[in-house]
This record gives C-alpha cells, sequence and structure tokens, in this order.
C-alpha cells in the first residue's frame, strides 16, 4: 500500500503553527514512507473562505519548505484539490447511500426538530434525532416531495459500535448511542463537511489521515460513510493541540500564533520547522537539535505525546540561535540581507563587504536575523547611548580618557590584538585599573556597554571614526 496523506486547511485566516505542525507531521510520514503528501483546501465556507487566506497558506508551506506531491499550483490525477470544485464528486455517493437504504429523506420541520431536544432535554438526555423520518414509505416521500416539503438527507447510523485504532490514542469505541442520525445534505442540496471530507478522503485514496484532537468526534461520523459505502476507511493519528505556557489552546493572547510572523522575525525555517516538530514529539529525552533528514527518518506517529504540547518561545530561540551559529558567513548575510537594506544599512557595495567582516562578531549573539541589524547599526550610523552607557561615561576619569585618547592616535588600527595589549599597557602606565577606562571606551565608540571585542570594532571602524566617537564621548565624563 503506498502511503497517501493530506493536509486540510480551511482558508478562513492565516496559516496558524498548529496548523503547520499538522502539515509538517503529514508531510514527514509521507516522506519517510516513500509517499504522497497531498494538499487540499476545504473552502466551503463561502463567507470566511477569501483567496488571501489560499495565499497565507500557500506562502506558508512554501516558506516551510513543505512542498506538496499533488495540490494547488501541483495538480495532480485526483483534483480538483478546492473542495469547492468537487461538487459533482459527491452526488454519485449520495445517491448510492439513498439506494442502498443506508440514508434517507428526512421532512422534519424546525419546529419538530426543537421539540426532540426540548424532550431531550426534559428527560437529561443529549439532543439526538429520534429517527421520525427512518420508515416513511415511498409513497409518504413523493407525497411530501410533490408538495413541496424541504428535506435533509440524513446517514441511517446503525445499531453498532464505531471502533478504530488511532496511532496515537491506541483503541478508541464510540458507542452507536451516542450517534444520531446526523445530516450529510442540507435542505438546500448541498452537503455538509463530514460527509464531503469522507468523499474526498476516498476519492483520493488518502491511506491515512493525521490531524487534530478536534477533529476526534468527526471521526465515528466518516468511518460510519465509509463502512456504509462497502469502503475501507483509512488509518486515523489525532494530534494533540498546541498550548500556550498557561496550559490552554494556544491563541494571539499567548503571542504570536502565524508562521508568516516568525518569517518576518527572521527564524532560520529549519530552526522553524526542528522546534515545531518537537511540540508533542520526541525522539528521546535528550536529542534536540533535528536536520530536516534526520527528522524524515526518525519520525512515527507512535512518539507524538497524547497530550498537548506547549509552545515555549524561548526553546525555540534557544534552537533558532545554533542553527545561525553554524551558518556561514556568506548564508548567514543572505538571510539577514533583507533586514539591512530595510534598516538603511546598504549604501554601496563597500558597506555590503564591510558588513560581511562585522558579521561573524555578532554571529553568536542574535537569535533572529532581524536582530542583526540593530546589533551591526552603530558601525554606520551615530545612535543614542544607552542608559548604561550614559551612567558609565559620565562616572569616567576624564583625565585618563583624553590622555588615552592621545595616545591611540599614534597607534596602528590594524591589529586588534597589538591594539589590546598597548591599551592595557597604557592604562596600568597611569596607575589604574583596566575596568576604569575600558567599558568607557566602548561605550563612546558602540553607544552601549556590551558586545563583541572592543579592539576589533576599533579596527573595523578606523582610527579617524574612531577617535571621532571618543572624542564626543568624552565629553560626557566627569571632570
Amino acid at each position: 500500500m503506498s502511503v497517501r496523506v493530506r493536509f486540510a486547511p480551511s482558508p478562513t485566516g492565516y496559516l496558524h503553527v498548529g496548523g503547520a505542525r499538522t502539515a509538517l507531521y503529514n508531510y514527514l510520514f509521507a516522506k519517510k514512507h516513500g509517499g504522497k503528501f497531498i494538499l487540499r483546501i476545504e473552502d466551503t465556507d463561502k463567507e470566511r473562505s477569501t483567496e488571501a487566506s489560499i495565499q497565507a497558506i500557500l506562502d506558508g508551506l512554501k516558506w516551510l519548505n513543505l512542498n506538496w506531491d499533488e495540490g494547488p499550483e501541483t495538480g495532480g490525477d485526483f483534483g480538483p484539490y478546492f473542495q469547492s470544485q468537487r461538487n459533482d464528486t459527491y452526488s454519485p455517493y449520495i445517491n448510492k447511500l439513498l439506494q442502498n437504504g443506508n440514508a434517507y429523506k428526512c421532512f422534519c420541520t424546525k419546529e419538530e426538530l426543537d421539540a426532540m431536544r426540548e424532550a431531550a432535554a426534559a428527560n437529561k438526555q443529549d439532543p439526538k434525532y429520534n429517527g421520525k423520518c427512518r420508515h416513511l414509505t415511498f409513497q409518504q416521500i413523493a407525497e411530501k416531495e410533490k408538495a413541496g416539503i424541504p428535506y435533509v438527507i440524513r446517514i441511517k447510523i446503525p445499531e453498532e459500535n464505531v471502533t478504530f485504532h488511532d496511532h496515537i490514542r491506541g483503541e478508541m469505541n464510540f458507542s452507536h448511542e451516542t450517534l444520531d442520525d446526523f445530516i450529510i445534505v442540507r435542505s438546500d442540496g448541498s452537503p455538509v463537511y463530514n460527509f464531503v471530507v469522507t468523499i474526498d478522503d476516498l476519492t483520493m485514496k488518502i491511506t491515512h489521515v493525521i490531524r487534530g484532537e478536534d477533529h476526534i468526534s468527526n471521526t465515528p461520523k466518516q468511518i460510519v460513510i465509509f463502512r456504509l459505502l462497502g469502503e475501507k476507511e483509512p488509518e486515523y493519528a489525532h494530534i494533540p493541540l498546541i498550548l500556550g505556557k498557561d496550559k490552554k489552546r494556544l491563541s494571539k493572547r499567548h503571542g504570536a500564533t502565524s508562521t508568516d510572523e516568525y518569517r518576518k522575525a527572521g527564524y532560520p525555517v529549519d530552526a522553524f520547522v526542528n522546534y515545531l516538530a518537537l511540540v508533542g514529539w520526541a525522539y528521546d529525552d535528550k536529542t534536540t537539535i533535528f536536520k530536516r533528514e534526520d527528522l524524515i527518518r526518525l519520525f512515527t506517529l507512535e512518539k507524538v505525546s497524547k497530550s498537548g504540547g506547549v509552545f515555549d518561545e524561548e526553546k525555540l530561540n534557544w534552537i533558532s540561535g545554533v542553527y545561525i551559529r553554524e551558518m556561514s558567513a556568506e548564508e548567514l548575510y543572505q538571510q539577514c540581507l533583507p533586514y539591512f537594506q530595510d534598516a538603511g544599512l546598504l549604501n554601496d557595495s563597500t558597506h555590503a563587504d564591510k558588513i560581511k567582516i562585522i558579521l561573524p562578531l555578532f554571529q553568536d549573539r542574535v537569535k533572529v536575523f532581524s536582530e542583526m541589524a540593530e546589533q551591526i547599526r552603530f558601525f554606520f550610523q551615530e545612535i543614542p547611548y544607552d542608559a548604561n552607557a550614559e551612567k558609565t561615561l559620565s562616572k569616567t576619569n576624564k583625565s585618563l580618557f583624553l590622555k588615552y585618547i592621545e595616545y591611540v592616535d599614534t597607534l596602528d588600527f590594524n591589529d586588534s590584538q597589538v591594539l589590546h595589549d598597548l591599551t592595557v599597557s597604557f592604562i596600568e602606565s597611569q596607575g589604574f585599573k583596566l575596568k576604569d577606562l575600558m567599558a568607557a571606551l566602548r561605550a563612546g565608540v558602540s553607544y552601549r556597554t556590551n558586545g563583541p571585542d572592543l579592539f576589533q570594532i576599533f579596527k573595523i571602524l578606523g582610527k579617524q571614526e574612531t577617535l571621532k566617537r571618543l572624542n564626543i564621548a568624552v565629553k560626557m565624563a566627569e571632570g
């Protein structure tokens, strides 16, 4: 059996990280088993589905490099891949269910259905259709149709429990008494969600349905339809929800929830995929870093947790930092380039060359690409001193500061280590400790009190610019 899985989002908004993880697990499972990963857009909610949302989903999957084998833009033998374009697919199966007596037309009015619900509530029972129209004769049905009475089509639930094996949760059992004769076609002739999903999975030859646990209640209904059609249902795996740190379902109140927000923030895509895989899955209790090929090789549904995974942005940032530190200087430059352009740091080729020299100094200091522009900005622009820099400069011995400026003007800036050694010797010769001046020098040239090697900064800035900044900074020192 060739594995065929699908990711079937509803285009009613952005690609949520929960949806992205579902897509990822489907992708990994398909690739591990040499199967196909299908993208199907369930766009039948005409009021909420938008072209912008469809594009956001496609763009999000492309950013994650979750390339689908069949679907929109790719095509395939089992299209169309937009649910709204598949209406002709459903009619034969509706007719089959009616003809074999496994579905029936229900003419009950809203008032009758309300009365059933009220009676159930009075008896402290779950609201459930009582099967009133189950046994209408052909003549009764014909008379009601002739009279123009609107009807829905309901499935005829068998009096047997629905059992199936879930790859994550094990054996699942649903009593037939918890299922009523649910509607598969509305009075306007449009088929409902559970029916079209079932037929889409059937006609697309889906072998495994891997989706969120919020669909568990739908699964027995879909299995019933498969079985009443005389077809074998797919295998199922229901993934737990992604939670915030408060152990509630991840939402905007927890921060960013869209994959696009993480893309714009500048997370390395492979780092984000690595982390996303770990939100609910673990290979063992110690391994954290997984390249994509490792994830494909090691991923199994059986190691997906039954409980919700907490989205921990601190852990994501740590993993992101690991990936950034492993990048070559050229790769890091290319990834950071859009942020440099937005920050106005690329005025000419000289700046580009200079940036490539600077980047390695900050490679272990950033967690996302977008941070790099702010880290290196001081090399190209005069920026305000931060509060710590101002405080440090105000407490620095002005006389020592001035003497050092005069001294450093005589030095060669080509070797940062020599600059360091000579500076240390100078400060000690004046009867001071390194801490009495070093922090002020850093504050003077970089406008902050932390950063990479100070004398690498001196070398990159050059003597002229370094002296210019030190002469401005000394004015803030105490007399």
